[in-house]
């Protein structure tokens, strides 16, 4: 199903929308999974179908719980990445957060969506630049370590 987004204050019905999840699932065929912060039901067999209407979703109350969210998953993000050992350099913050901008705002027509669409982007944007330096702060920090 699709899920509709209700963000501080009005629905998004472009940047965060359609956001379609699996939600109904056969236990035998399919099972929880993904990486945190975005797990994910993953089917092993049968087919998938797209349920009408939409899932609402209560996001933020406040741009305040959205940044302490941010600053949380993040750090779940920024640990993940680490985990894998995906190489990031010091480009990625700023592509990766400028990308995510973009393409919430342009590509998925945020701006239609108003100023509530516009911050979703810049904060999204954010949110992406915030987890990749993260990485690169830690991999700093333990290079540094292990050169004292």
């Amino acid at each position: 199903m699709a899920r509709k987004t209700f963000y501080v204050y009005r629905w998004l019905n472009y940047c965060w929308y359609p956001d379609y999840k699996i939600r109904l699932f056969d236990r035998r065929q399919a099972r929880w999974g993904g990486i945190n912060p975005h797990d994910r039901v993953e089917v092993s067999s049968g087919e998938v179908r797209t349920l009408s209407g939409d899932i609402l979703h209560y996001s933020f109350d406040s741009l305040s719980d959205h940044l302490r969210t941010l600053d949380h998953f993040t750090e779940i993000g920024a640990r993940e990445i680490l985990a894998r050992g995906k190489r990031v350099t010091v480009l990625d913050p700023v592509t990766h957060g400028f990308w995510t901008f973009f393409r919430l705002l342009i590509v998925k027509r945020g701006f239609m969506d108003g100023f509530a669409g516009f911050v979703v982007a810049v904060l999204s944007g954010v949110h992406a630049f915030v987890k990749y330096s993260k990485v690169i702060v830690e991999k700093r920090k333990s290079l540094q370590s292990q050169d004292s």
